[in-house]
């Protein structure tokens, strides 16, 4: 079963960085925003975290199981997106699609 796109934590979170987003758009400096952005947020919530809260650590993990957290970090980092656009609702933001249909303990 899929998981929410964003928690609200998660929602806050991006929502308190629109400012940033935009002194950095304003100043041609997105890259540094793009990198600072995903290395914060992947250190707060590790995608492995989200989709196996019960399971190996990443270092016992299954291929299947690597490749499901590497296509949910490519999912979620769809939130440029958002943020292009200014539309960083919370409620926008709550779009499932990250979710694996591997189990914690191997394959789906």
């Amino acid at each position: 079963m899929p998981v929410q796109y964003f928690s609200a934590e998660q929602c806050y979170w991006l929502d308190n960085q629109i400012d940033m987003y935009k002194y950095c758009d304003e100043h041609n400096d997105l890259v540094d925003f793009w990198t600072s952005l995903f290395e914060i947020f992947f250190t707060c919530w590790p995608e492995h975290e989200v989709l196996f809260p019960d399971g190996p650590p990443p270092q016992d993990f299954t291929e299947e199981q690597r490749q499901a957290v590497d296509k949910g970090v490519v999912t979620r980092k769809h939130v440029e997106e958002a943020f292009v656009n200014l539309d960083i609702a919370a409620d926008e933001l709550d779009v499932e699609g990250v979710g694996s249909d591997v189990e914690a303990g191997g394959s789906g």
